[in-house]
């Protein structure tokens, strides 16, 4: 099955929010009595992005069609073409916690996305 695409008539830029971490590549299991354990669960160096787009509201409601009905609420992946990427195109794949935020304004809203890098395809 191919991966989605973002759509077109969305905003194909974003301002990027440039926060550095670890790469999160270590899972806890927590019992109910003593420390949690931890374990990495691969080798692979993925890492989080965050930014913002400001859409209208036909935009909006484009997003939320894409989001919930082509990545079924955000638990597939999908792949971006953007300037804000160097003009690469990047697996990207929405975040389990906080995929998205939005604010209204006076002309629309303020969408903030929160996206784990899967790996870069072209």
């Amino acid at each position: 099955m191919p991966f989605a695409e973002w759509p077109g008539s969305l905003p194909q830029e974003m301002l990027l929010e440039h926060t550095h971490g670890p790469e999160t590549n270590v899972v806890a299991f927590r019992p109910q009595v003593g420390a949690p354990s931890l374990y990495q669960v691969g080798d692979v160096h993925v890492r989080y992005i965050r930014g913002r787009v400001r859409v209208s509201d036909a935009q909006m409601d484009t997003f939320l069609s894409f989001f919930r009905n082509d990545l079924r609420n955000g638990s597939r992946r999908f792949n971006w073409t953007s300037d804000s990427f160097d003009g690469f195109t990047l697996r990207l794949q929405f975040d389990d916690q906080e995929a998205f935020t939005s604010s209204g304004m006076a002309s629309g809203w303020m969408l903030n996305l929160n996206l784990w890098v899967i790996r870069e395809v072209a």
